[in-house]
């Protein structure tokens, strides 16, 4: 999920964020944008003001529109819902 962002848009996307995070899905216990304040050196960390820049559709677009700040908690959301999705369609697969 990460690197996948030329520095450049990292730091515009950070920008755009106004150091926060972006996340909008009321699946991850906030209504509205979660709003949790950030800290730049803290990129890739498991912290409280840790966060990631994530793509927000497609995983191969690397554009601003695409780059999306998120706080840890939120980035994880995500990251284990996919990782979730994978399992269960290998588990799928293996029971053919």
């Amino acid at each position: 999920m990460s690197g996948t962002f030329a520095r450049e848009t990292v730091m515009r996307a950070w920008l755009r964020a106004a150091a926060r995070c972006e996340c909008k899905r009321t699946t991850h216990g906030h209504s509205g944008r979660c709003n949790r304040l950030l800290v730049w050196s803290n990129r890739g960390r498991d912290s409280s003001s840790g966060w990631e820049a994530d793509s927000r559709d497609n995983r191969s677009d690397t554009s601003l529109s695409n780059c999306e700040i998120l706080c840890w908690e939120c980035h994880s959301h995500i990251f284990n819902s996919i990782s979730s999705r994978s399992s269960t369609r290998s588990a799928s697969a293996h029971r053919i």
